[in-house]
């Protein structure tokens, strides 16, 4: 099942560079779209999959995307076309808060001009202990027979659970393609 909401985006958060609790260049990329494909594994409380960012380019002609993680496997990195992208994590916690996680830098494939959009898609897991996702066991549920996920990303646990422009300035649609047992 997919879920669509509408964006409500805030034009007062375009001319920030980055905001308090993300890493992210807001005014030089805006996400518009996000599709999550995943996996659920009880078993490992882990979610495997991926997440296409789709992307506009605000301002300058950006090279670089930076999204905001806490705890997460990266798998790999694509680029709208397929190709493989160079990622890296920065070297310290944002800010030195490990609360805030750590940067993931992505190099595009060419520089975006201004309004133009693109999709990158990132592959990954999450981690047990990923604040943004809470995993209860058959007897913690009302029919005791079977477990249940839940998540609670706001304000800043989304990064837990998908590399993201993760503050709650930034506003976008999504689609979510859950596979479970």
């Amino acid at each position: 099942r997919s879920r669509r909401i509408r964006s409500n985006r805030s034009s007062s958060f375009n001319n920030m560079s980055r905001f308090e609790s993300s890493s992210g260049a807001l005014a030089c990329i805006q996400c518009e779209h996000l599709v999550l494909r995943l996996t659920s594994d009880f078993a490992r409380k882990v979610l495997v999959g991926s997440v296409e960012l789709r992307l506009r380019a605000l301002s300058g002609a950006p090279t670089e995307l930076v999204l905001d993680t806490r705890d997460l496997k990266i798998a790999g990195v694509r680029s709208q076309s397929g190709e493989p992208l160079a990622y890296q994590y920065a070297a310290t916690p944002l800010d030195g808060n490990a609360a805030l996680g750590m940067p993931l830098h992505i190099t595009l494939d060419s520089p975006l001009a201004t309004e133009t959009t693109t999709s990158v898609t990132v592959e990954y897991e999450t981690s047990s202990s990923a604040s943004g996702i809470q995993w209860l066991l058959p007897e913690q549920t009302a029919g005791k027979e079977h477990p249940y996920l839940f998540t609670q990303n706001q304000a800043i646990h989304a990064r837990s659970m998908l590399p993201c422009l993760d503050t709650p300035a930034v506003k976008a649609t999504y689609e979510a393609h859950i596979t479970v047992p």
